[in-house]
């Protein structure tokens, strides 16, 4: 009793999308371990709160602004100019203390938690971020010593 070709067929393209999938997964992760793949995911993480931002509205489902590649890379970005991490400093921590106030109102089932939040106050250090990396990626995604070392294998 043989296999036949179908299911021979299907096999194999079931492994060339696990091997695909695989290879997008590890490029990605290697990407955010790279100076450059820092500063991009950063760079998204503050476009997505900017956007945030305009569509707030004051209840507690509201979603949570992205900062989970800041607490992860906050203590590499030793490359960036030191007004740059500055702008980022205060644009990820005043929007992690507006997470902790979207969880204090969902945990006590309150929206009074979020009425005291200024997002005015809130947009002026986002956007200034946003504008100071986006100008610094401008300027250094040519620069050699930014540039991902390249490795040959499977995965990358």
């Amino acid at each position: 009793m043989g296999i036949s070709e179908t299911t021979i067929n299907i096999i194999l393209g079931i492994l060339v999308a696990v091997v695909l999938v695989a290879n997008v997964y590890f490029r990605k992760h290697k990407m955010g371990k790279t100076s450059l793949g820092m500063a991009a995911f950063m760079l998204a993480d503050l476009d997505g709160n900017y956007k945030l931002i305009d569509s707030f509205s004051f209840h507690r489902g509201i979603k949570k602004f992205k900062t989970a590649t800041w607490r992860n890379s906050r203590d590499k970005i030793d490359f960036l100019p030191v007004g740059l991490q500055n702008a980022l400093s205060k644009a990820f921590e005043m929007s992690e203390d507006v997470n902790q106030r979207i969880d204090s109102a969902r945990k006590n089932g309150s929206d009074s938690y979020m009425a005291g939040i200024d997002m005015e106050k809130l947009k002026g250090p986002i956007e200034k971020a946003r504008q100071e990396l986006r100008l610094w990626l401008q300027e250094n995604m040519n620069n050699p010593e930014y540039a991902p070392k390249r490795r040959r294998g499977l995965f990358g």
